[in-house]
């Protein structure tokens, strides 16, 4: 399969995966996706986008949680959930247009103290939750969030899981424009 096709089918198969009523496992599956559209050495999307020069760009909420703002300490858990795409945000919805870089350092969450990026959210999900490797946590962070997975559910998911689907709409649309300049060129 080349790469335009292979880019074309990650990009269905994520959009399946995060369907509202799929079963967990689904949807943290999802997370070896987003690895392969974000995190590998050549993520696929570049290799694609070498013969189209696109500025691609995520569109995410920034706006910071209300107890940051307060100058309060972090909650023992936060999550930013739907939050952090602006189509599904509740209110307070400030856009903006940011690299891979700056989303994959986007935190989506903190628990006992540990701020969790997109990109920490998204490497646990694969290498110690299961979605690529079955591992073992060894750092902290890692810890708190193989312990979150089993003391918190939102939406019917682990917490750590539920935002994946979050994670993945935004990723959709960011690259809508270059699946849609691939499907063109035909």
């Amino acid at each position: 399969m080349d790469p335009e096709h292979l880019f074309v089918e990650t990009l269905d198969d994520l959009s399946r995966r995060i369907e509202p009523g799929h079963p967990e496992y689904d949807v943290l599956m999802s997370a070896a996706l987003l690895r392969k559209l974000l995190l590998e050495e050549q993520p696929l999307p570049d290799q694609v986008n070498r013969a189209y020069r696109l500025k691609l760009r995520y569109i995410v909420n920034v706006r910071e949680p209300i107890w940051k703002r307060a100058g309060s300490p972090a909650p023992e858990f936060w999550s930013r959930e739907d939050g952090l795409d602006p189509n599904t945000a509740l209110g307070g919805v400030e856009p903006l247009p940011v690299t891979r870089d700056q989303l994959l350092a986007q935190v989506v969450m903190t628990y006992k103290s540990h701020e969790v990026t997109i990109k920490d959210l998204v490497v646990h999900a694969a290498h110690v939750r299961g979605a690529v490797h079955l591992g073992t946590p060894h750092t902290e962070k890692d810890k708190a969030l193989s312990e979150l997975a089993t003391r918190i559910e939102l939406g019917g998911y682990s917490g750590a899981t539920r935002v994946l689907q979050a994670i993945s709409r935004v990723v959709l649309a960011g690259l809508a424009p270059l699946r849609a300049a691939v499907e063109q060129r035909g």
